[in-house]
């Protein structure tokens, strides 16, 4: 190997036994976030070496070759993750109810499936810096915090544009990368994860698996009796487990606001300005806001009226189903007081009154390692979209910021391999997977006719205005 190099820099030296070493799996996630410029410094240096056949045969080889470590080192990956799980899991299988524990394993089963999706679809991001960042950052709450002294943790990054993190208990977390792109700084990140932390001190999630549990029991009760009783002790019976369901939605609210006292407190013995912690939630709330966009009916007609291929009315029609009209079927139901979560605005405001906290004029200034993740989170926001196939959803967000003006700079080239991608859905028939089908009841107009849009364009029509965005980017004009 050494001799096949001779005349190559040092430099170049180095790195190519570096790379050959992890060809032969003895490398750690820590090499790839390097690897494509080894293969740049490769390449070109051996162009200079080698003639243009041979040159392309090495680089195939190579690419095959590092194809298949890349494999086999996130199979055994995932194969580790899935064994800490069922390791998780095995203190719960000894539960004496029954339901309980059938409830105990679905749960875990249900995270086992969530890591082996994330491994399969390339959701879970394998960067070593962010990895390390938030490795940092649990490790130094932890630290902060006497009560959580030696406590193991694990966590999974992925592809998700909603800033948010997910407990799953046993300490163990799914973060998402949208946190990157709504928080100001790594404080703010950072009272996110200490309010995850406090849902697992508080050991919120066996507490709501065995209120669960009680729930199907009573459920079951009720159902049983209903065999030997009237109808009319249907419909009672329909408000008793309606109020137990509300009983439980206010459970899981208190938890919420439980999870904030306590993760302020962790907070706090970080030494942060206390104010962060407030920045945060308002954040998350600058998100709700950002996701109530409202598409007007006119931007249709500034996107798509285009040359060679009219604006139509007929687009925007949407077809009422008169069968159904005015039927909800929610008369039972009051969807705010089943909602697991507070309004963010009740817990901002709760934090206000309890701990006298104040927004700030502006958050905190930020690390430069954090604004880099930032900058790379934000980067990936519609290829995050496309990974995850949310095609119908980019669309949406896409439309929405070109009405608001905001980073229209690659918007063609969005709107033309959005275009292009929900042509080809349907000529595979799956364009339901990316596009919801019409609410026709819906009391959400915007959303409806976005998505009656999409359903009356013709396959040529889709065709056509993904062609024309992307001619449009290829020619680096704007909107």
């Amino acid at each position: 190997m050494t001799k096949c190099l001779e005349g190559f820099s040092p430099i170049f030296v180095h790195d190519f036994i570096l790379t050959n070493d992890a060809l032969q799996n003895t490398f750690q996630v820590d090499f790839w976030p390097h690897y494509w410029e080894i293969i740049i410094n490769f390449t070109e240096l051996i162009r200079l070496k080698l003639n243009p056949r041979f040159m392309r045969i090495i680089l195939l080889i190579f690419c095959l070759m590092s194809c298949s470590s890349w494999a086999q080192l996130m199979e055994q990956n995932k194969e580790k993750d899935l064994q800490y799980v069922q390791d998780l899991a095995s203190p719960f299988k000894k539960t004496k109810d029954k339901i309980e524990r059938a409830i105990y394993s679905n749960h875990f089963k249900s995270i086992e499936h969530r890591i082996s999706r994330g491994y399969h679809n390339g959701i879970f991001i394998q960067d070593a810096a962010s990895i390390d960042f938030l490795n940092q950052s649990f490790q130094a709450i932890f630290k902060a915090n006497s009560i959580l002294k030696n406590q193991s943790f694990k966590f999974f990054l992925e592809r998700n544009n909603v800033p948010n993190a997910y407990s799953t208990g046993s300490y163990l977390y799914f973060i998402h990368t949208g946190l990157f792109n709504y928080m100001d700084n790594e404080q703010q990140l950072m009272a996110v994860l200490c309010h995850e932390i406090a849902h697992d001190y508080l050991r919120h999630t066996e507490e709501s698996i065995v209120q669960y549990a009680e729930f199907e029991k009573d459920f079951k009760r009720e159902f049983k009796s209903l065999k030997r009783k009237e109808l009319l002790k249907l419909i009672k019976s329909q408000d008793e487990i309606l109020k137990q369901k509300y009983d439980l939605a206010d459970q899981s609210r208190k938890k919420e606001i439980a999870a904030d006292s306590l993760g302020f407190i962790f907070f706090k013995n970080l030494n942060y300005h206390p104010e962060e912690y407030y920045m945060a939630l308002k954040n998350m709330e600058r998100f709700d806001v950002d996701e109530a966009q409202k598409i007007q009916d006119s931007m249709y007609i500034h996107l798509f009226d285009l040359p060679g291929q009219a604006f139509q009315e007929k687009w925007l029609r949407i077809e009422k189903d008169d069968f159904f009209s005015g039927l909800s079927f929610t008369e039972h139901v009051d969807e705010d007081s089943i909602q697991s979560h507070p309004n963010l605005i009740d817990r901002v405001n709760w934090l206000h009154t309890k701990f006298q906290l104040q927004p700030q004029e502006k958050s905190g200034t930020a690390s430069p390692l954090f604004l880099e993740l930032k900058q790379k989170t934000e980067a990936d926001f519609y290829p995050t979209f496309y990974a995850k196939k949310q095609y119908g959803v980019a669309l949406y967000y896409l439309i929405c910021q070109v009405q608001s003006n905001e980073n229209t700079k690659d918007a063609a080239a969005n709107l033309g391999h959005i275009f292009k991608q929900l042509y080809e859905s349907r000529l595979n028939y799956t364009f339901n997977k990316y596009v919801p089908q019409v609410e026709q009841n819906s009391t959400d107009k915007a959303w409806q006719t976005f998505t009656a849009f999409l359903w009356n364009l013709s396959n040529e029509e889709l065709k056509y205005i993904g062609e024309h965005y992307q001619q449009l980017s290829e020619d680096n004009l704007t909107l």
